[in-house]
């Protein structure tokens, strides 16, 4: 039986090769983020953006590493509300699984007073 990870791999990826232009940054949960899918994702050449899921090491030491450099940059709202929370980033590069990926840190620099 496959995962929703697996289901969402089971896209047609050579007929998406030859119809697109420009490249395809394939969008998904984090049930994507498995060993199998990473796999197929670097097969196919795919560029993805995804959230790392809470069960892989990796999580917590990049959420440690990103108030240990304290290198936040802004980007500012995410929303067009004028009570929009203001957000600041990291970027870091790791491995999972023998690959190098671009990881994005995100945290809320100032809120709104709105809950």
């Amino acid at each position: 039986m496959a995962t929703n990870g697996e289901a969402q791999m089971a896209v047609d990826s050579t007929r998406l090769r030859v119809h697109r232009k420009k490249p395809l940054i394939y969008i998904a949960d984090s049930k994507l983020i498995s060993g199998p899918n990473l796999d197929r994702l670097a097969e196919e050449n795919l560029l993805f953006i995804s959230r790392l899921p809470g069960n892989f090491k990796l999580d917590d030491q990049l959420k440690a590493r990103a108030w240990e450099q304290n290198d936040w940059q802004s980007i500012g709202a995410l929303s067009r509300s004028k009570n929009a929370d203001l957000y600041r980033s990291q970027s870091f590069e790791a491995e999972i699984e023998d690959r190098t990926y671009r990881f994005m840190y995100v945290d809320k620099a100032v809120s709104s007073g709105r809950s």
